[in-house]
């Protein structure tokens, strides 16, 4: 399990969960892209299906991506065996839009227990979670947004963002600030 980089490194961890969409994922990347930034993705399989192209492009722009099951169902509530299959068919979506296989593993809501740990370790993931969180899955607004990661983020902090619009509109000034 992943919780932090090194603290005496002046360096973040950028993720993104929940993508890709057609409208965000694009201006989140765009942004990344002119701001020489790479981050990582952690992507629900359904949304690969839906958007193949953005996906490439993730990977085509030197980002790392990672599973976050198909469907974003909660791990620690499936069986073994649902649990491996909700991160069997997300990778099979990768590999089909990008002929590439994951390595990387974010359970949906960090949900998890000794049960998934030991299945995304039989999968050979790395699963990582994160230290800065702001909650921009709800409707807060990209000022607010910034504001929660500039009063939360220091050295080795990963930084848990969300695939939608008000985060693309925040990133240009949280990535100014941090830099």
């Amino acid at each position: 399990l992943f919780v932090r980089g090194n603290p005496y490194l002046k360096e973040v961890a950028l993720t993104f969960d929940d993508g890709p969409y057609q409208g965000s994922t694009a201006k989140i990347l765009d942004v990344l892209k002119s701001e020489k930034v790479h981050a990582t993705f952690f992507i629900i399989g359904k949304h690969i299906d839906e958007h193949p192209s953005l996906v490439r492009r993730m990977l085509n722009e030197g980002h790392e991506v990672g599973n976050h099951t198909y469907d974003h169902q909660r791990l620690d509530q499936l069986s073994a065996a649902n649990a491996e299959a909700e991160l069997r068919d997300c990778e099979l979506a990768f590999g089909r839009a990008t002929g590439s296989k994951m390595f990387l593993m974010r359970p949906p809501g960090m949900r998890f227990n000794n049960q998934v740990l030991s299945v995304c370790q039989d999968m050979d993931y790395v699963t990582v979670h994160w230290n800065v969180a702001v909650g921009d899955f709800e409707e807060i607004g990209a000022t607010t947004i910034v504001a929660r990661v500039l009063k939360q983020v220091k050295n080795g902090s990963v930084i848990l963002l969300h695939d939608c619009p008000q985060t693309a509109e925040a990133l240009p000034a949280i990535l100014r600030a941090i830099k």
